[in-house]
């Protein structure tokens, strides 16, 4: 391959990201409203590499009685110097697109970006924290920016199956 046509070497965001490949069990916590308690349920969250420099996953639950897939790719941007990842599932017709950065000391990978309220269909802002516990334990939870503040409107645990 020509030297204008070289394929860039991985980074270390790139090599972290790779260890989110394999099959996960997720248990599901969704907040539907502030003073209500969460609704449950369990997943799978099947993620595969693509190449050395992004990750897929495939998640799959049933949720509110009717089976539930969404699809998220996660990859770092070298030119913007950032996480990037996108989503989309069965129950929106809207693709989330979100960034952040890595917080080496909390071991938090922080992403905001915009998106829908379900409640209205407005878009507002979301953010999510995804907390790497381990190689084999790490968990997600998104928060919802509304008028009066932001709301969690999610927490997921995941600990690796495969």
């Amino acid at each position: 391959m020509s030297e204008e046509c070289s394929i860039p070497d991985p980074t270390p965001e790139h090599e972290f990201l790779q260890k989110e490949v394999g099959t996960w069990d997720v248990v599901c916590r969704f907040f539907m409203a502030p003073d209500a308690p969460p609704m449950e349920c369990t997943a799978v969250d099947t993620v595969t590499a693509i190449g050395p420099f992004w990750v897929s996953g495939r998640f799959e639950s049933e949720f509110m009685g009717t089976s539930f897939v969404g699809l998220g790719q996660f990859g770092y941007c070298i030119h913007e110097k950032c996480f990037v990842s996108t989503w989309i599932d069965a129950m929106s017709p809207y693709l989330f697109v979100m960034k952040g950065n890595f917080d080496e000391e909390r071991r938090f990978l922080n992403l905001t970006g915009l998106g829908p309220n379900p409640a209205d269909g407005s878009i507002v802002e979301h953010r999510i924290e995804h907390e790497h516990v381990d190689d084999d334990h790490h968990s997600v939870r998104m928060y919802m920016s509304l008028p009066g503040g932001e709301i969690k409107t999610f927490e997921m645990d995941y600990t690796r199956k495969i």
